[in-house]
């Protein structure tokens, strides 16, 4: 009879040890849930806000050409480095045109911070280089131009 009394006494404290961590681990459960829901708050801010630099960083690009030679020969390949400005991020994917009045002739793709462009003036007067860079992003197409006037040689 000691013997089954020392059995229910074992049962009634692993019992009794067991609901008091229920009632623990509840409160343990409810704690992590209310840290996950802050974290994942904390989380959506801070992508938000990346979106928003990466946003910033296109829209405010700028595109420098430095044209190998300062003098440009009518016929001959004039080799002219276009670079983003700020120069020191990776831009994402984006088409490269020429512009010619209202038409925009596609001429390349990067996502380098810097492309080549090779330009060949048809006379004295063809001096003038327009280029647009077509940069997707967010759902739009962000436009950068850039221009330049060289001068021209026979």
């Amino acid at each position: 009879m000691d013997y089954m009394k020392n059995i229910l006494f074992a049962i009634l404290l692993i019992s009794l040890a067991g609901c008091g961590d229920d009632r623990h681990d509840a409160a343990d459960i409810e704690s992590l849930k209310k840290q996950n829901a802050e974290l994942l708050k904390q989380n959506k801010i801070l992508n938000d806000s990346l979106s928003l630099y990466e946003q910033r960083f296109v829209m405010s690009q700028i595109l420098i050409g430095i044209p190998d030679a300062q003098i440009a020969k009518v016929g001959k390949e004039n080799n002219i480095k276009v670079v983003f400005h700020p120069y020191a991020m990776e831009m994402p994917k984006y088409d490269i045109y020429e512009v010619k009045g209202k038409d925009e002739i596609k001429v390349g793709s990067s996502n380098k911070t810097m492309f080549e462009y090779k330009f060949i003036p048809k006379s004295l007067k063809d001096n003038e280089v327009n280029l647009k860079v077509k940069i997707p992003f967010g759902g739009r197409i962000i436009e950068t131009p850039a221009s330049m006037i060289l001068k021209v040689e026979n």
